[in-house]
Formats: structure tokens, sequence, C-alpha cells
């Protein structure tokens, strides 16, 4: 990973965590030769009701805003839980 990568990693991670309705513990992002890759599994935080479809284009949205990004790979799944 470049420098330049690791950089946007952070900026990356730093937006993602923005939406703090959202549960990313088990979500993983990287960004090689200046693309981001987001996948994984995100739920809601404890409590909280999402629309996926909503959350996914503020999420990728949101990834674009990182200055430097040429594209964003979003291979997330969500999962909602009546359980928890």
């Amino acid at each position: 990973m470049s420098v330049e990568d690791k950089k946007l990693a952070r900026e990356l991670q730093r937006e993602l965590y923005r939406r703090r309705h959202l549960d990313l513990t088990e979500t993983k992002y990287s960004v090689t030769r200046c693309v981001a890759y987001i996948g994984g599994i995100i739920r809601p935080s404890m409590g909280e009701y999402i629309d996926p479809k909503v959350e996914e284009k503020a999420l990728i949205d949101g990834a674009k805003r990182v200055p430097g990004l040429r594209d964003v790979v979003f291979e997330a799944k969500f999962v909602i839980d009546a359980k928890r």
C-alpha cells in the first residue's frame, strides 16, 4: 500500500465513521491505487432503524467526497436483525 493510499484510507475511515447510527465493526475497507473498497457486514446500531438503500448511497457519497479518491467499490451487505 502506497503512502498516498494509506492517507486516503485514514480519510475514508473518518468519513465512514461519521455515520454513528451504523455498526461498522464487521466492515472492511481499503484503498488501492486511489480506489476505495468497502465490504463486509453493516448493521444498525442498537435501537436504530435504517433504510439500506439510503445508507448505501450516503456511504458511497461520503467516500466520494474524500479528496484524491478516484472511485468507490461498495460490496458491503446490510444485515438488519430483529433479534438485536
